[in-house]
């Protein structure tokens, strides 16, 4: 029951999802993060990589508790730095007891689907049209805080090693699957390929309500919840996104050599200083043409100096 009630779920999230693809972003304006931004923006993405276990049999952080999972999920802007999206994921489980005396071990697997939100630290701000070009292309690493709440149907074996080990009884009395709720609280960050894909390396731990993940209740009187964190590289990619525009190498333009600039009075007066040949304006006047300028010369040389006697001028006949 629980299975086909999963199969539906699933099949009404890729019909919604597909619908939602249809519907062109629109750009509208948010005036309590001032910026403009694209409502309605979907980005659809797969991962890869592993799981953690932490719990019963192993308390800390360590490979003692790892394992590998695969997830694919979509997210839509709703507001600036704001994103709301769906997940479906399948985990495997599986662990070593830390404790050697009692040599446990358990091994399992899981499908965990559920809704999160991110809150994008650095986001494009674009207020005016030259910051238009900004948008999608401007932050190669965006860092972001991933919240959510997930289900997990699930299925665990647990293994005694060592017979002799006493073991809670309700080992056996655990029947699978099994349904739990799980909070994932992880961040991550989105480096940016070109407009339209990314890339996000992410780790989410999950905060689970329930202590029979690993197979085992009660162990030794211990009630405290199971857990697991995942840690995946995600590939994202956003059809409707606005394509990266490539850049147009174009051949340079042809010499101009006609008029500059605007013809008015001025620059026409100059054009015609230009091909009129300059002229002086003071003019030696000639001897030859003016006879009378040349006594007026002597004149004014014998009054300026009276000793020098004028040279006496050769007469024919004397």
């Amino acid at each position: 029951m629980l299975q086909k009630a999963y199969l539906l779920f699933l099949l009404s999230c890729i019909t919604a999802l597909s619908a939602w693809s249809q519907i062109k972003p629109k750009r509208e304006y948010s005036g309590f993060f001032d910026t403009y931004y694209q409502r309605g923006l979907i980005t659809y993405y797969g991962g890869v990589g592993m799981t953690n276990y932490r719990g019963d049999l192993v308390k800390t952080f360590s490979l003692q508790g790892s394992s590998f999972g695969i997830s694919a999920g979509a997210h839509y802007k709703l507001w600036p730095h704001i994103v709301v999206g769906a997940e479906l994921s399948y985990l495997n489980f599986s662990a070593n007891d830390f404790n050697t005396a009692r040599n446990l071990s358990f091994s399992g697997w899981g499908f965990e689907w559920g809704a999160f939100g991110r809150f994008y630290l650095i986001d494009e701000v674009i207020r005016v049209a030259p910051d238009k070009r900004k948008e999608g292309s401007a932050s190669f690493c965006k860092p972001y805080i991933h919240l959510g709440i997930n289900g997990l149907l699930y299925n665990s074996t647990a293994v005694i090693n060592e017979p002799t080990v006493l073991i809670s009884r309700e080992i056996e009395a655990i029947k699978y699957p099994r349904l739990a709720a799980a909070f994932p609280v992880g961040f991550g960050l989105q480096f940016r390929i070109n407009n339209r894909m990314s890339v996000c390396p992410e780790y989410a731990y999950r905060f689970m309500m329930t202590d029979k993940l690993d197979g085992i209740d009660n162990l030794f009187g211990e009630t405290k919840n199971d857990g697991f964190g995942t840690l995946m590289i995600k590939f994202q990619y956003a059809p409707s996104a606005p394509k990266q525009k490539k850049p147009v190498s174009l051949a340079p333009p042809a010499p101009y050599t006609g008029p500059k600039g605007t013809s008015t009075w001025k620059t026409r007066k100059q054009e015609e200083q230009k091909r009129t040949p300059p002229q002086d304006n003071y003019e030696i006047p000639s001897t030859d043409d003016n006879p009378d300028t040349t006594e007026e010369t002597e004149e004014v040389i014998e009054e300026e100096n009276p000793d020098i006697t004028p040279t006496p001028q050769n007469s024919t006949g004397n």
